[in-house]
């Protein structure tokens, strides 16, 4: 699975499509989701879930900056461990082990394990 935010720069300048292209031509077929802003949320992470499980990925790749990476690890854990993103708040909760991802941040400080994510219920952000 493809993501990235909608408005992103690659959104923008056509690398979308340059990206499902060269993936199609080596014989892997892509889902791409989009529907999410700066500073994603639960629900925007249970709508990727609902993509990538209909989609049946077998892995991610995130491009873009932080809100692509954190919506990514998020989609990651809620499709491979069940329940809601409320369920992992925290650190260690995960039981299964994450499908393989890619994130692609030109800013070091995206290239961590955690995920920083808005709990929409309750306004709050969790990591």
């Amino acid at each position: 699975m493809d993501a990235d935010r909608r408005g992103s720069r690659h959104r923008r300048d056509g690398t979308g499509g340059a990206r499902a292209a060269i993936l199609e031509a080596a014989g892997i077929a892509s889902a791409a989701f989009h529907a999410f802003d700066a500073n994603p949320d639960t629900r925007m992470v249970e709508a990727g879930r609902a993509v990538a499980a209909d989609a049946r990925i077998d892995s991610i790749v995130a491009l873009g900056g932080g809100s692509s990476l954190d919506c990514a690890k998020g989609i990651n854990f809620v499709l491979t461990n069940g329940g809601t993103m409320r369920d992992y708040w925290g650190h260690g909760k995960a039981s299964r082990p994450l499908l393989p991802s890619i994130g692609d941040s030109d800013d070091r400080r995206h290239r961590q394990r955690g995920a920083v994510l808005r709990d929409h219920l309750r306004r709050a952000r969790r990591t």
